[in-house]
């Protein structure tokens, strides 16, 4: 499979432009930041979330994401 990088604004299918590219890495790093926001709740707290880790990644990455849109300038 052969991912094409457009620069242009215009979506088409099975392409990404930059725009697209853009939301796709600020995913990566809500994603990422709810992993490195509970691992460091774990150290903190000293408790370990066990079978729950996931759920707690989760909600950490809404919070995050809700921190950004919260704290966004538009």
């Amino acid at each position: 499979m052969v991912v094409q990088i457009m620069v242009n604004e215009k979506s088409v299918k099975g392409k990404l432009n930059k725009t697209e590219l853009i939301k796709i890495g600020k995913g990566l790093l809500i994603a990422v930041g709810g992993v490195v926001l509970t691992f460091v709740s774990e150290i903190v707290t000293k408790y370990d979330y066990g079978e729950y880790t996931a759920l707690v990644v989760a909600g950490s990455s809404v919070l995050i994401n809700a921190g950004r849109q919260f704290l966004k300038s538009e």
